[in-house]
């Protein structure tokens, strides 16, 4: 239920957009009566040689809303630049939560990161600085926020084979639970490895990778 549409190359500049009957798990048949839902995204790009910036936005609403669904809203905007191997990027997002029935705002967030990359023969070395910045909607916004530290080690056996190690962690503030991508404490994970309020998760990470 996704209809999607990748401009062609004018010069550098690009447009991708999507548009979704439906993006979350709530359905409202034709004939229920119910809001139907929808979600749309933009993101448009400039792109030369070594230089990047784009800016992406999302929207969405759930089908057939109840006190508990939210509306979804998320800007982001990055950019990078690499020179003679070394790669240096910057992401600012601003993400919102608005209750489907009232449309009062229940979650309001900025972050941003910094992620650096070199590469020289077979290696290649990766870092990224992520901050979280507190929720302005909770009821108690102190303690909402998070950071987190990645470094990655690549080494390219061959054209299809690498080797590499990867270390994480997380800082959580004494009410965020923010956590890995895959450390949902369930099908992902093991169990209850979701982390609780305040706890910091870390990551460490041995991969083989190979191309057929």
């Amino acid at each position: 239920n996704v209809i999607r549409w990748d401009s062609p190359n004018w010069g550098g500049f690009a447009f991708t957009g999507g548009y979704s009957t439906n993006a979350d798990v709530a359905e409202a048949d034709l004939n229920s009566g119910e809001r139907k839902g929808n979600a749309v995204t933009v993101n448009p790009s400039y792109r030369a040689r070594n230089f990047l910036v784009e800016y992406s936005a999302y929207r969405s609403k759930p089908d057939a809303p109840v006190a508990a669904t939210q509306d979804k809203r998320a800007d982001t905007i990055n950019t990078w630049f690499s020179q003679a191997g070394l790669k240096v990027g910057v992401a600012y997002n601003k993400a919102e939560l608005k209750n489907s029935i009232d449309k009062v705002v229940t979650a309001e967030r900025t972050a941003w990161t910094i992620p650096v990359s070199y590469t020289t023969g077979p290696n290649e070395l990766h870092f990224h600085y992520t901050k979280a910045g507190e929720n302005k909607k909770a009821a108690t916004t102190s303690g909402t926020d998070a950071k987190m530290m990645a470094f990655a080690y690549v080494y390219n056996v061959s054209k299809r084979t690498a080797l590499s190690v990867t270390y994480a962690t997380i800082t959580n503030g004494e009410r965020a639970s923010y956590a890995f991508h895959t450390d949902d404490g369930g099908a992902q994970s093991s169990t209850n490895a979701a982390p609780l309020a305040g706890e910091d998760p870390r990551l460490i990470a041995f991969v083989i990778r190979h191309a057929l």
